[in-house]
This record gives C-alpha cells, structure tokens and sequence, in this order.
C-alpha cells in the first residue's frame, strides 16, 4: 500500500509485483479460518489449514484490488493473476501434496487459472475452455499495452478469441 501511495505521490506509474508464498508451507493461517475449516467437518488439520491459507491468500488479493479502487486506480490499472501450479494438500501427510497433485502430470498439477482484469479494455469472460499458458503473458501483455512483440516469440494473445480457439495443445516441462 505504501508503494501505491508513494507512486501516486510521484506521479509515476508502476508495476506491482505481489506474490506472497501463500498457500505453500508452512501453513500458519490466521485461527479464525482455520477454524472455519474445521467447523466444516475437515477432520485433517493438514488439509484445514490448506484450505484456510488458500482463503487467507484470496483475502489479501482482495484487499489489493479494494485498495486500488479507493485510489482510483481500477480502470487505469492492467492487472494479471496467475497461480502456482496446483497442490491438492495429502490428508495423511502434513505440508505434503496429495499423489495425483504438484509435481506429477495429472490435472492438480498442470491446470491453474490465468486470469487478466483491466476494465474498459479486456472484455470480462468469467471462464474459459480454451487452453493457455504463461508463456502467453508477454504476447497478451504486449498486444493490450500495444507494444511491438519480437518475432518468433513463443505464446499467443489471450485476448484474441480466434487464435485462443484455434489452440489445440500446449506443452510444458515437469522438472519432479
């Protein structure tokens, strides 16, 4: 927040960079969500307290986002989500992620969301079929700050429809 002020202060733009390690270990959420969890009927403590560092996480990109509406930030701000590939939290193992999770091929380890906000500018689509990947950060980037892109970089422009839906595979490397 400070930063945010500091550079509407300058008068300056800026690139926020925000990537807390949440939700990887340790998972020492606030109590009141681990308690929530747990009123829930988890009876692992381990995945409770995934869960709640998950919910925890959401909280403060929420809090991020407020605070750029209440600077009157949000409609002149690209702002990019992108996720940590999957962990699915083993009930059995504390601060281990279950077999079919992180770092294997299966889908918790491979689908995350990749999720663009800029309001006037990207149209809102609230889910998508279509495949992407994060080496289509720069291209969609570079294409909504219409800025030239290189030739031959890999990716494609996530806000152009007709190349998303001509999309049929996309690879990537599993370093386990």
């Amino acid at each position: 927040f400070d930063f945010i002020d500091h550079s509407l202060a300058e008068k300056k733009p800026f690139f926020l960079w925000y990537a807390p390690f949440m939700p990887h270990t340790p998972h020492t959420p606030p109590q009141r969500l681990f308690d929530k969890y747990k009123a829930k009927g988890i009876e692992s403590d381990h995945v409770a307290r995934y869960y709640a560092m998950v919910e925890w996480f959401d909280e403060t990109c929420g809090q991020l986002l407020k605070r750029l509406e209440e600077k009157g930030l949000k409609e002149n701000t690209l702002v990019v989500y992108v996720a940590d590939n999957g962990w699915i939290q083993n009930p059995g193992q504390k601060d281990r992620p279950a077999p079919r999770s992180k770092l294997t091929p299966y889908e918790g380890g491979v689908r995350t969301p990749i999720m663009v906000s800029w309001p006037g500018r990207v149209p809102v689509r609230l889910d998508s079929e279509h495949l992407a990947s994060n080496v289509d950060l720069w291209p969609t980037l570079a294409a909504l700050l219409r800025l030239p892109l290189p030739p031959g970089l890999p990716g494609l422009n996530l806000t152009d429809a007709a190349a998303v839906a001509s999309r049929r595979s996309v690879y990537g490397e599993q370093y386990a």
